[in-house]
């Protein structure tokens, strides 16, 4: 039995991907009979409860010196410096005395806090998706479409064993068990007049409600619409949401659902960002118009879009409400072109990659 440690964040301005898919290969692991372990600081809108919740130890590091939830910058969202965080988080370990791996997936953590963590793990493997820093580790992940080596040859180790690419999408069970599902109903589907807005759990910017504004006004020429619109309980504009769609009866509210799969399965379209939700929209082969909620979602909406997976509206600071418009019309009434990005969302990511990650680092404890 290996002990593997998790070092993760949630917060209202980090949003909940990064803690979700680690929970997703924690659960993975913890099948494989490992012993695991969590590490996560105390921000305004941490899941600490969420993975006690799920069956896992999890210590809860201090606070962040200094506010995050107005900071843009994904490299300055510890709070601290990582100095300081590595110092609270061997201190932690200490009651851990045989680390076989530390998995850290941190915007930012670089290679100078895993050096620093070395002297307590016998190895360190990262998560990560930007390709911007370098790192100290002998295994990183990240499951971004398209991703090649060359783009991590001076970032890491030459010892470092890389995991890119689709084939390693870390996606919950719920979505691989309704993914035949979703090939027999996607391809039958006449009305596409049932639309999913989901802009992340936190949506600290508010581009919800901004968006749900604009599709008050389109059902005005689309009285079949339904929409539903996912949000956690940490999203800050809760009450104002509630008020809007109070008299909406076409509207439904799903805060913290306990089944996403289920409710991607029901929709026809999807309009969201391009964070962890994009994969789990292509497993389930949903067609989606895509808008960028922070600059390192940049990447996957460009990949996807080129896959023929997403219409890509860009930055939600420039969203059009004429080119949301325009996309919506497009997917409802092309058939053609609805098909093709349903067939193209379904290739981009299986949701078998958890379990062939697992396999992996099975072998390199």
């Amino acid at each position: 039995m290996a002990t593997i440690v998790f070092r993760v964040d949630a917060a209202t301005r980090i949003g909940i991907g990064h803690v979700m898919r680690c929970l997703t290969l924690a659960k993975k692991l913890l099948l494989a009979h490992n012993n695991i372990v969590f590490l996560c600081k105390q921000y305004h809108g941490n899941l600490i409860a969420y993975i006690a919740q799920q069956g896992f130890q999890v210590h809860a590091l201090s606070a962040p010196k200094q506010p995050i939830d107005n900071i843009v910058d994904e490299s300055l969202w510890l709070g601290c410096s990582y100095q300081e965080d590595a110092n609270e988080c061997l201190q932690v370990l200490t009651n851990y005395p045989n680390i076989d791996l530390l998995i850290v997936d941190h915007y930012s953590l670089d290679h100078h806090w895993q050096t620093l963590m070395k002297a307590r793990c016998k190895k360190v493997m990262v998560i990560d998706d930007l390709a911007n820093r370098q790192h100290q580790c002998e295994l990183l992940l990240d499951q971004t479409l398209g991703r090649k080596a060359q783009d991590y040859q001076a970032l890491v180790p030459k010892h470092c064993q890389l995991m890119l690419g689709e084939q390693y999408i870390l996606l919950r069970d719920e979505f691989v068990q309704l993914r035949s599902k979703a090939q027999q109903q996607r391809v039958t589907v006449k009305h596409k007049n049932h639309i999913m807005l989901s802009m992340g759990g936190s949506d600290p910017d508010n581009i919800t409600q901004k968006i749900l504004k604009d599709l008050l006004l389109f059902k005005k020429s689309s009285p079949q619409l339904q929409l539903t619109i996912v949000v956690s309980s940490s999203y800050p504009f809760l009450k104002a949401l509630q008020t809007l769609t109070k008299n909406q009866p076409w509207i439904t509210l799903a805060i913290n659902p306990q089944s996403m799969a289920e409710i991607m399965l029901g929709a026809d379209i999807a309009i969201g960002s391009s964070g962890a939700t994009a994969w789990e929209r292509c497993c389930l082969g949903l067609p989606t118009i895509t808008i960028i909620s922070a600059a390192n979602q940049q990447t996957i909406a460009e990949m996807l879009a080129s896959a023929g997976a997403a219409i890509n509206l860009g930055h939600y600071q420039q969203l059009s409400q004429e080119k949301l418009f325009q996309a919506l019309q497009k997917l409802r009434e092309d058939a053609n072109y609805y098909l093709n990005m349903v067939e193209q969302s379904f290739a981009c990511c299986d949701g078998l990659g958890a379990t062939t990650a697992v396999q992996q680092i099975e072998v390199s404890l």
